[in-house]
């Protein structure tokens, strides 16, 4: 199985790596090989989500299922 993992937080000064590190973990534990990471600094409110955007033009020829931590 292959997925994507999206990490967002709203500001500059939040860091999202340890969302990044704990669903890598998870994916790992579940033998689901990681194809693909979009991690991103912007609220969750703008419609300029440049990340977002990349993981939105995947397919189900890219990847089987998508990682995140709240809502994306």
């Amino acid at each position: 199985m292959r997925g994507a993992i999206y990490s967002r937080v709203s500001t500059e000064i939040q860091d999202y790596g340890k969302q990044t590190d704990e669903l890598k973990d998870y994916a790992a534990r579940n033998n689901i090989e990681v194809k693909y990471i979009f991690e991103e600094k912007v609220s969750g409110f703008k419609d300029d989500r440049t990340e977002f955007k990349k993981l939105e033009k995947l397919t189900k020829n890219d990847i089987d299922i998508i990682f995140s931590v709240g809502i994306i």
